[in-house]
């Protein structure tokens, strides 16, 4: 995961990431309604509707996150999930997947809204224990 760069500085290579195989790799137990956080594949499904309406896990590594917040506004909860992403101010640690496709881009953050503070707090909870986890073995 890591690479030798000069001065003896470590460079994280994302470019090795990858969560699951195939769409059939995801947990039946994610569902489709709620944050998953998967320990075993290091990785974050998140639900989102597809062009067609139906509902799919995405999921992301816990190692392109570089942090996750919460916040209370007028009685609704948002998480924030900031990504790693290439571009200016980027920490020169990380070496990025070159993109192939024109139309291509990175998620640089994800705000999800939520009226559940129990559900928000929780997946929080579980995102911030999973990173720490993952920094902790490279």
């Amino acid at each position: 995961m890591k690479l030798g760069a000069k001065g003896g500085n470590q460079v994280k290579d994302m470019t090795e990431l990858c969560s699951y195989k195939s769409s059939k790799d995801i947990p039946k137990e994610a569902g489709t309604s709620a944050i998953f956080v998967d320990r075993a594949k290091n990785s974050i499904l998140i639900p989102f509707n597809d062009p067609s309406g139906t509902r799919v896990m995405v999921p992301f590594h816990i190692l392109t996150v570089k942090n996750a917040s919460m916040n209370n506004e007028n009685n609704v909860n948002y998480l924030r999930i900031n990504f790693h992403t290439p571009g200016p101010g980027l920490a020169k640690d990380i070496k990025f997947p070159t993109l192939k496709e024109p139309n291509s881009l990175f998620i640089k953050e994800l705000t999800i809204k939520s009226p559940s503070m129990i559900g928000i707090s929780s997946a929080l909870k579980n995102i911030k224990e999973l990173l720490k986890k993952a920094k902790s073995e490279e």
